[in-house]
C-alpha cells in the first residue's frame, strides 16, 4: 500500500528527513525515473558522464531505459532511448552494467557494456554496449562464448557479469560456462582467462581497476567464497597476484571506491548479509595461494541497523547492490549499500539504500536512503549508482518491484554551503 506524504514530516518530526520526500512537487529532493514500460526498470544501474552530463543506464528483465540526468540536478524523468538486447530472444542483460569510454566502431563514445546474446541478423554472438549518442554497438566474444549461447540455453536472470577501468578495458563473464574474458583498451579481440583449479561459476562478480599504471581484475566464484586478483597488462600478459577465501560467502557483490586515507582505488564485498572493504594497499602484498580474507580488511564486517523508520533486516537482502559516492565532496567515498527487501515504515519490500562509512575501526551508518512514499515491494536498492557532480555526489537507487529508479539529490552528509538546491 502506498503511504501518503506527512506534511507534518517538514517540520522537524523525529526521525524524518526532508532529503527523502519524492512527493514534493516542486525541486523534490528524490526524483522518481519512470520505467516507461521497461519491465522490472531498476533491476540493474550505471550511471555514465559524458562531457559535463550525465546520464544513467537502468535494466530491467527485457530492455534497458537510457536517461538523460543533466550536468547538475535536473533530471529528466522519462528515458530518452530504450535498448533491447539484440532484437532476439537469445539475448541477456547483464545485473552489473558497467560505464566504459573507448573507441568503438572507430569513434570515441561513452557506453555502458549491459547484454549479451546472439544477433538477430545471424552475426553470431556478441557483447553489447549502450552508448550516449543513442546507439548500441557491440564486440565479439570468445568463441567458447559464443558455443554457450545456443538458441536453446538458459541462463539465470542477470548472469552476464561486466566491469570496466578507467583506461577502456572491459571485463566481461558468463558463469555458467565458466567464462572470464577481457577487452585491452585499443582492441576489440576478446582474451579468454584461465580460471584457477576448482573454481565454479568463475566471474559470479567482478571489479575491474586501472590505478598507477597497474590493470588489476577482481574475480569472485559462484558461490562468492573466493575473490582472485590478477593483473592484466596491455601485452595481453596476466599474472595472478593472489587471492582471498573464506568458509562463509563474503563477495557475491564487489565494487571499488576510495573509501579511506590513501588514494588506491580499495575494494568493497558483500555477502550473507555483511560488507566489508579490502584496502588497495593490501593487494601488493598478497600471494597466488589464498588468504583468509579477515586478514586483509580494513575493520570488521557490517551488518544491517533497524531503526524505527527501517525494520525487518533478517529478510532485507543487505548488500543486493554496492556502488561508492563522495556524499560529503571530502574526497573519501562512502559505500553505499541496498537493501530491497527492507520494511520502510511498515511497507514490507520497500526497501532503501545506506551510507556507510569506513572508520578506523568500524564502518558507521552515517545516511539512509528511502523514500516517503515507499510502497510494499517496491525494493529500493536493487541497484544503486553515483551520480557525479561539481560539489557533493548524489545517488541513484533501482526499485525494480515498482519498475521505476528514484534520483536522490540530498543527504545529511553534504555541508549546506555545497549542497542542491534541492536541498532545504
Amino acid at each position: 500500500m502506498r503511504q501518503s506524504l506527512l506534511i507534518v514530516g517538514l517540520l522537524g518530526v523525529s526521525g524524518c528527513s526532508y532529503t527523502r520526500f519524492d512527493d514534493v512537487t516542486k525541486d523534490s529532493p528524490a526524483v522518481e525515473l519512470r520505467g516507461q514500460g521497461v519491465v522490472s526498470a531498476g533491476f540493474a544501474s550505471v550511471t555514465l558522464r559524458s562531457g559535463t552530463s550525465n546520464y544513467l543506464l537502468s535494466s530491467g528483465v527485457d530492455a534497458a531505459a537510457l536517461y538523460s540526468l543533466g550536468g547538475v540536478d535536473r533530471p529528466d524523468r522519462d528515458p530518452s532511448h530504450s535498448f533491447s538486447c539484440a532484437s532476439s530472444a537469445h539475448c541477456y542483460l547483464s545485473s552489473s552494467p558497467s560505464a566504459v569510454e573507448r573507441r568503438v566502431a572507430g569513434v570515441r563514445r561513452t557506453c555502458a557494456v549491459f547484454a549479451l546474446g546472439l544477433e538477430s541478423d545471424g552475426s553470431g554472438a556478441r557483447l553489447s554496449l549502450a552508448c550516449t549518442d543513442m546507439t548500441r554497438r557491440v564486440l565479439p566474444v570468445p568463441a567458447e562464448v559464443a558455443a554457450a549461447l545456443t538458441p536453446d540455453a538458459k541462463f539465470k536472470l542477470g548472469e552476464p557479469q561486466t566491469a570496466s577501468a578507467a583506461d577502456g578495458s572491459i571485463a566481461a563473464s558468463l558463469p555458467s560456462a565458466g567464462a572470464v574474458w577481457w577487452y585491452p583498451p585499443s582492441s576489440d579481440k576478446p582474451l579468454l582467462l584461465t580460471a584457477p583449479t576448482g573454481r565454479q561459476g568463475w566471474g559470479a562478480a567482478m571489479a575491474l581497476s586501472w590505478y598507477d599504471g597497474r590493470r588489476l581484475l577482481f574475480i569472485a566464484d559462484a558461490a562468492g567464497k573466493s575473490v582472485d586478483v590478477l593483473e592484466l597488462m596491455d601485452d595481453a600478459t596476466v599474472t595472478q597476484l593472489g587471492c582471498v577465501s573464506d568458509a562463509t560467502a563474503f563477495a557475491s557483490r564487489l565494487a571499488l571506491g576510495r573509501f579511506d586515507k590513501d588514494a588506491a582505488p580499495d575494494l568493497a564485498l558483500s555477502g550473507a548479509g555483511k560488507v566489508q572493504v579490502i584496502p588497495g594497499t593490501k593487494w601488493a602484498g598478497l600471494s597466488p595461494t589464498c588468504s583468509a580474507v579477515k586478514t586483509v580488511t580494513a575493520v570488521p564486517p557490517a551488518g544491517c541497523q533497524e531503526d524505527e523508520e527501517v525494520a525487518n533486516c533478517a529478510a532485507g537482502e543487505f548488500g543486493s547492490s554496492l556502488a561508492a559516492a563522495d556524499l560529503d565532496d571530502d574526497g573519501r567515498d562512502e559505500l553505499l549499500v541496498g537493501a530491497p527487501g527492507l520494511s520502510v515504515r511498515g511497507e514490507s519490500a520497500a526497501g532503501a539504500v545506506f551510507a556507510l562509512q569506513l572508520g578506523s575501526k568500524q564502518f558507521q551508518r552515517s545516511d539512509v536512503f528511502f523514500v516517503s512514499s515507499a510502497s510494499s515491494g517496491d525494493r529500493l536498492g536493487s541497484s544503486v549508482a553515483a551520480i557525479s557532480l561539481d560539489g557533493p555526489d548524489a545517488l541513484v537507487a533501482g526499485a525494480s518491484g515498482g519498475g521505476k529508479s528514484i534520483a536522490f539529490y540530498c543527504s545529511e552528509l553534504a555541508v549546506n554551503s555545497s549542497r542542491s538546491g534541492r536541498c532545504r
